[in-house]
């Protein structure tokens, strides 16, 4: 997703563009199918280095919906579940702590269940955080694809990157399974795998995969309408007959097996929060997002390469950053620099001593 946004926003621009690509197909792994959800309430409280990233993607997203792109994305809102008076004591002090531009809305019980009557009545109350939004991710995926498509970008699926070819500070060339692909401007934007590249390049790109999972309810209609919070699962209104719940980090390396445990805890804490989910068939898939040592993305020039961008380790937020993500790189390209003060903590050299 952040390579298809990186090529959407630079067609636009007349540059010529390729995107190779190691899979059979473009926008896999958790590209495609992962929540959709955008809350900044979560970062300002555990990754506030990601909270302006955050909010400027936000805005991000309804540009690329105002231009036409079709993935209904929408502002829902959350209602974070709180079980207990000494977690709602608990998250009174978290929330204390931040912006003013960041609403929210304590609820009893009888008022969340006014607004989701689907939810379980062992609840002390909720959360309303009226900023969150949500989109379907396959459906932005499929949307930059055909974007791209009609702006001229190539695509070479099944064509994996064996190494660089460097001249005098520059990458030169992509040397592919494909034969080799000669550029201006060199964009690495490859996910979980994109550590695979450090030793060829002579810096540290240290992305790990950690899987995610999605359990998916088929309900035969809608069941909520604002995304939940469980504390443990994040579940999502889904397309139509769908209710989906997502999270997990499993450190398996690539291997992408369902994980029992984290399955258990998922579905576990998706039915306690809406009994009902646990009459319908589900199903389980897995995906690998990229993360880094210290969580956050690794965007901006690669030293010493002048024409070289990083732009990987989103980790949870790849839906909810690509659009700013591409919207950067377009400026570093096209522009040679970037306004976004940020981007000094995800500078690529961060990692090298």
């Amino acid at each position: 997703m952040v390579g298809l946004c990186i090529a959407y926003q630079l067609a636009k621009r007349k540059y010529r563009v390729a995107i190779l690509e190691r899979a059979d197909w473009l926008a896999t792994e958790a590209s495609s199918d992962n929540g959709g959800a955008t809350w900044p309430f979560n970062q300002m409280m555990s990754e506030p280095l990601m909270y302006r990233f955050i909010l400027e993607s936000m805005e991000a997203h309804k540009r690329l919906s105002d231009a036409g792109l079709n993935y209904e994305f929408r502002r829902i809102g959350c209602i974070f579940l709180l079980y207990s008076e000494e977690q709602r004591r608990s998250m009174e002090e978290k929330l204390s702590a931040m912006p003013s531009s960041e609403k929210y809305e304590f609820l009893n019980r009888e008022e969340v269940s006014v607004r989701e009557p689907a939810l379980t009545s062992d609840i002390t109350g909720g959360i309303l955080f009226p900023n969150c939004s949500h989109g379907e991710a396959h459906k932005l995926c499929n949307e930059l694809i055909r974007e791209v498509r009609n702006g001229g970008v190539t695509e070479k699926t099944s064509t994996t990157v064996k190494g660089f070819k460097k001249d005098s500070g520059r990458i030169v060339g992509a040397i592919t399974t494909d034969g080799e692909y000669a550029a201006d401007h060199f964009v690495l934007a490859a996910g979980p795998w994109s550590g695979a590249f450090s030793d060829d390049l002579g810096f540290g790109i240290p992305t790990i995969p950690i899987k995610g999972h999605i359990i998916s309810w088929r309900t035969g209609g809608p069941m909520i309408s604002h995304m939940i919070w469980t504390g443990r699962a994040a579940i999502f209104p889904g397309t139509g007959t769908l209710v989906q719940a997502g999270g997990g980090m499993d450190f398996t390396g690539f291997d992408k097996a369902p994980s029992e445990r984290t399955e258990k805890l998922l579905s576990a804490s998706a039915i306690k929060a809406i009994p009902r989910l646990a009459s319908f068939p589900k199903e389980v898939w897995t995906g690998l997002r990229p993360g880094t040592p210290d969580a956050l993305p690794i965007i901006g020039y690669a030293e010493p390469y002048r024409n070289l961008i990083v732009a990987t380790g989103h980790y949870h937020e790849g839906f909810t950053t690509a659009p700013i993500t591409g919207e950067i790189v377009r400026d570093l390209i096209v522009d040679g620099k970037s306004e976004r003060t940020y981007l000094s903590m995800y500078r690529p050299g961060r990692f090298n001593c």
